[in-house]
């Protein structure tokens, strides 16, 4: 289930990096403020969130309180969004 969880990550959640993004035709390069304003809010959030949220420490949710969890999840943007896509599908679909 883990390496099967990883390789979702990896395929559709896994945010590029700037080299991946560049190979893949960016016209014009994004200008200087753009380039600041990413370096300096997604200098907290880190590299391979799948990894860090996998093998950190459990912390205990309380009941009815997922959401609100999940909400204050900023370093691990994709891991919340990952969550947010799977934890809404109904159970009987």
């Amino acid at each position: 289930m883990k390496k099967a969880l990883q390789k979702l990550y990896d395929n559709k959640y896994k945010p590029q990096s700037k080299e991946e993004e560049e190979q893949t035709g960016e016209q014009g390069g994004p200008d200087f403020l753009d380039s600041y304003l990413e370096d300096i809010l997604l200098g907290a959030i880190l590299e391979d969130q799948y990894t860090s949220y996998a093998f950190s420490p459990q912390t205990p949710i309380l009941p009815g309180t997922l959401y609100e969890h999940w909400s204050k999840e900023s370093a691990i943007p994709a891991m919340r969004q990952m969550a947010y896509d799977h934890l809404s599908i109904p159970a009987m679909s």
